[in-house]
């Protein structure tokens, strides 16, 4: 990885035309030229690859932009994440899905502790919008820094917290 990117933001697209132009805006408007912005598409039939692509080419944040297309691997964007990590080039990685966007603020919040590079892992609360009607149910409007974590520190937590039985693997 780059030691001149800081941040990479890995974006999986499958069919998500309505909401993918309004997931870049919210990363292109907010973060600077120091954030990458890898999208991997996973085979979607709809038209959202060319609004990516039309995005991609007409981009003046600054921010990199990198579109990979792919077939389509199976359930869940488990492989498609794969694949943007391998491409990746920045010291941090952060995920937006294809359908969600980042509020006003999270470049304020999150720039300056990913610039004092103290942790490995750091951890955000975020905002939930569940909208299948046009209902809006629940939402929090801010993003505060819930802690930072080493390596070390957080391999005994994720083991001990978490259900590792193959048969939900």
């Amino acid at each position: 990885m780059s030691s001149d990117l800081l941040l990479s933001i890995l974006i999986v697209n499958y069919n998500t035309s309505q909401y993918i132009v309004a997931a870049l805006h919210s990363v292109c408007n907010q973060f600077d030229d120091s954030v990458e912005i890898i999208v991997v598409d996973d085979g979607s039939t709809d038209n959202s690859v060319s609004l990516i692509e039309d995005f991609a080419s007409s981009n003046k944040s600054g921010i990199k932009i990198l579109v990979i297309k792919q077939r389509n691997h199976g359930p869940g964007p488990g492989g498609a994440r794969n694949v943007a990590l391998n491409a990746a080039s920045g010291k941090y990685i952060g995920f937006l899905d294809s359908d969600d966007y980042f509020l006003p603020g999270i470049a304020n919040q999150t720039l300056p502790i990913l610039r004092n590079q103290v942790y490995d892992i750091t951890e955000f609360h975020f905002t939930q919008i569940i909208d299948f009607s046009g209902l809006e149910i629940s939402q929090r409007r801010f993003y505060s820094f819930i802690g930072g974590y080493n390596t070390q520190e957080i391999l005994p937590l994720v083991f001990a917290n978490t259900a590792w039985y193959p048969w939900i693997r």
